[in-house]
């Protein structure tokens, strides 16, 4: 997790920043064109080379953290997962929604003119 000094976060997947999954590098930048950053900017950026938007891009980088996945293998996402697996694995491109819903349950969600569930 990277965090600047305005509170925006980047939160990485550990195979995302891997180079034995990935490509696209990672940088502590503290120039740019040999000057240093502007205010704005610095005096750190955490910057992933090949990102189209900068999405992943923080600047004033404040904190750089790496921590181990929240969600243990013994948590109730893992057993209800591991319960259900076979299931999910039933599921291809292209189902109809019939087919889907012996998967999954139906909730209520907005619905806007613009927006279905």
């Amino acid at each position: 997790m990277a965090e600047g000094r305005d509170g925006y976060r980047a939160v990485f997947a550990w195979a995302e920043r891997d180079p034995s999954f990935t490509d696209k590098a990672v940088y502590v930048v503290t120039q740019r064109e040999g000057k240093s950053l502007p205010e704005g900017d610095g005096p750190y950026q955490f910057v992933v080379r090949g990102e189209k938007r900068n999405a992943w891009w923080v600047r004033q980088l404040t904190t750089l953290r790496i921590e181990p996945n929240p969600t243990a293998y013994g948590s109730e996402q893992a057993r209800w997962i591991a319960a259900n697996l076979l299931e999910l694995q039933t599921i291809e491109v292209g189902m109809t929604r019939a087919q889907l819903l012996k998967v999954f349950m139906e909730e209520r969600g907005l619905s806007t003119p613009l927006r279905h569930r």
